[in-house]
């Protein structure tokens, strides 16, 4: 459901319905946080980030943080799905080198 509920943020950006877009957003926060399911939560602050950098007033500072704070919380995650998906330590070599 928060997957889904980005796509909805998206096309709220997309229409100029930047309340409807941060509601969504918030929502699907709210989900990954009750149920502890974070495969989706990158993209949830990916869109987040951009929706950020869409408002009137953009907002660098409110965007970089979205794109930052997820950008260092999935490396780790990214090198152990990689290290168990090879069967090996080298997966997380791999997402540390990029």
């Amino acid at each position: 459901m928060p997957l889904l509920l980005t796509y909805l943020a998206r096309a709220n950006v997309e229409l100029n319905q930047l309340a409807d877009a941060w509601a969504c957003i918030s929502e699907a926060t709210n989900m990954i946080e009750t149920t502890k399911e974070r495969w989706c939560e990158a993209e949830v602050d990916r869109i987040a980030g951009e929706t950020a950098l869409k408002l009137p007033e953009r907002d660098d500072t409110k965007a970089e943080t979205y794109f930052e704070g997820r950008a260092r919380g999935c490396a780790p995650t990214a090198g152990k799905v990689l290290g168990t998906a090879r069967g090996d330590e080298h997966g997380a070599t791999l997402a540390r080198s990029g």
